[in-house]
């Protein structure tokens, strides 16, 4: 069995996976010819599943998915791209101006990184 070896970047690069992930790489929906909403759920094996962290259906037949958290990932993701920011006062977006105002002065665009592979 091969490992890969756990580097800053793959951890990086993993919950950037999470923080930038949309729904409707799993799901998707269209109306039918009565005008009712038909969801349709992406085949698991034509999908890259890592980013689910739930999927379960109910007794009364109702499907409920969930992806792992955005604004955690986002969070921590800013934890690990500028570990020597100061703590947001007032959350996330707060956290976030104060990154995007810091690159702005320095002169840097944009921090890149690469989703979905």
């Amino acid at each position: 069995m091969s490992r890969k070896k756990l580097t800053r970047k793959r951890v990086v690069d993993a919950i950037a996976d999470i923080a930038f992930d949309d729904i409707g790489r799993y799901l998707g929906y269209e109306t039918d010819e009565e005008g009712k909403v038909v969801l349709r759920v992406r085949d698991s094996a034509e999908v890259d599943t890592r980013n689910i962290q739930e999927v379960s259906v109910g007794r009364d037949g109702r499907l409920s998915f969930k992806l792992y958290s955005r604004e955690r990932a986002l969070y921590k993701l800013l934890d690990l791209v500028e570990p020597d920011r100061a703590p947001a006062k007032n959350g996330l977006l707060a956290a976030l101006r104060q990154s995007m105002e810091a690159d702005a002065d320095s002169g840097e665009d944009e921090l890149e990184f690469p989703l979905f592979q």
